[in-house]
């Protein structure tokens, strides 16, 4: 019995040196993301493939039981990482195209409009028309469809009028009363997109106006767009978040670049932070104390892990790179990615966090250069990786200390045994 106990000990040993030195090890290998807007980042093809396959299993309809727009993002976040492909690549780029359109096609369908009230303009409301247009501008733009550009210019004429009649200007309800101004910029991305594929134009005026009254409708204090507005005047209502901002400078970027970098450079300010060194993005700005909810996820320190997925994406957008990289390692670290052919990450437990994850690696411009942005880049330590080397020391210590504790117990009972056995001897 002893021998079997020293092996098991041995063995776990083993386990938790393995453990550790992966722990480690994995923040210095290179990250997921890529800069280079015409390479393809490493494993994106994969990662993309397994979600594909969990797709066809009812990811989605999964996904929505535990999410408002679980089934809408899993399908609209696989076919819009397609399209980042097929933009950094010819060599993908009609499996790209085909994988979009088969992500529009679910975000169309019965169970893609389920969770959407269709009779709110311009159809479904918001979030779903401004989605549905921003994927279908993808696909426009990867193969120049005719059929395509046709429909697309359709839907965005039906959110023009939407917009323009709406008393939530320059914002529009996705939901009965509810109006999230995040929900916006993909269709008016979508208008960009449009106009740029065309040539025509046909929506500059509009894009201008719509950024004039954005403009009006900042957050007094912050300078930036808020996470909720009102539905009855458009005014802003409490604080930005992160979680709504990582959405709204993604789309930005091309919808107005001059605009754009500047508020990524408030959104550096207000919430890029640190926990033990390791860059990360606040939910709420510094200074704000208040809970997370079901779209930002439980918040450690104030960090919202979801936001700091999607702000990998924006700021490789943005040219902070280094704050990219240093997320992007980091969370190959914590996420235990595995799989291979068909990666995933934490298991596969969250199909939906997955198709987030390779949203953000692969993110580029889809209508301007890279290099177009000339932000401030966010101070990242080199010595950021010590707060993991520090965290597993401490876990060292932990499992030495309860390993010293056992064995002393351990010494301690065989003595009282051996001291037992001797008394008993005695007195017979």
């Amino acid at each position: 019995m002893r021998r079997v106990s020293t092996i098991l000990r041995r063995s776990a040993m083993a386990v938790l040196a393995l453990g550790l030195l992966w722990l480690n090890g994995r923040p210095y290998l290179a990250p997921v993301t890529q800069p280079d807007s015409e390479r393809v980042p490493k494993n994106a093809v994969s990662h993309l493939a397994w979600i594909r396959e969990k797709l066809a299993d009812g990811a989605g309809q999964s996904m929505q039981r535990l999410f408002p727009e679980g089934f809408f993002f899993c399908h609209a976040l696989y076919g819009l990482a397609w399209v980042e492909i097929g933009l950094r690549s010819a060599e993908h780029r009609v499996m790209a195209a085909r994988e979009a359109r088969r992500a529009l096609t679910n975000v169309e369908s019965a169970a893609g409009k389920e969770a959407f009230l269709p009779e709110l303009p311009p159809g479904h409301g918001m979030f779903y028309a401004g989605w549905r247009n921003h994927l279908q501008a993808g696909v426009v733009l990867l193969t120049g469809d005719e059929g395509e550009k046709a429909q697309l210019r359709s839907r965005c004429d039906a959110l023009v009028q939407a917009l323009t009649a709406s008393p939530a200007w320059p914002w529009l309800a996705s939901y009965r009363d509810q109006v999230w101004p995040c929900d916006a910029p993909p269709g008016i991305h979508a208008m960009c997109v449009y106009d740029s594929v065309t040539g025509e134009d046909r929506y500059a005026d509009f894009a201008a106006r719509w950024l004039e009254a954005v403009n009006q409708n900042l957050s007094p204090e912050f300078g930036m767009v808020t996470h909720v507005a009102d539905p009855g005047s458009g005014r802003p209502l409490g604080p930005p978040r992160a979680t709504s901002q990582t959405i709204i400078l993604r789309f930005l970027a091309d919808i107005d670049p001059t605009f754009a970098s500047a508020q990524y450079e408030r959104f550096q300010t207000h919430f890029h932070d640190s926990i033990l060194g390791v860059p990360a993005i606040l939910e709420y700005p510094h200074g704000i104390d208040a809970p997370g909810d079901v779209d930002s996820g439980p918040l450690i320190a104030g960090v919202s892990a979801s936001a700091t997925v999607v702000g990998m994406g924006v700021a490789q957008i943005y040219g902070d790179h280094e704050f990219s990289r240093a997320i992007s390692q980091f969370g190959e670290t914590v996420g235990l990615p595995c799989g291979i052919g068909r990666r995933r990450y934490l298991g596969g437990m969250l199909p939906v966090g997955d198709a987030f994850v390779v949203h953000a690696t692969t993110a580029r411009p889809w209508l301007q250069q890279a290099s177009s942005f000339t932000v401030r880049r966010t101070p990242v330590s080199v010595l950021w990786r010590s707060g993991i080397h520090l965290v597993s020391s401490l876990g060292v210590a932990l499992a030495f200390l309860i390993w010293r504790g056992g064995r002393r117990r351990r010494r301690k009972l065989g003595s009282l045994a051996e001291s037992s056995i001797t008394t008993e001897a005695g007195s017979e």
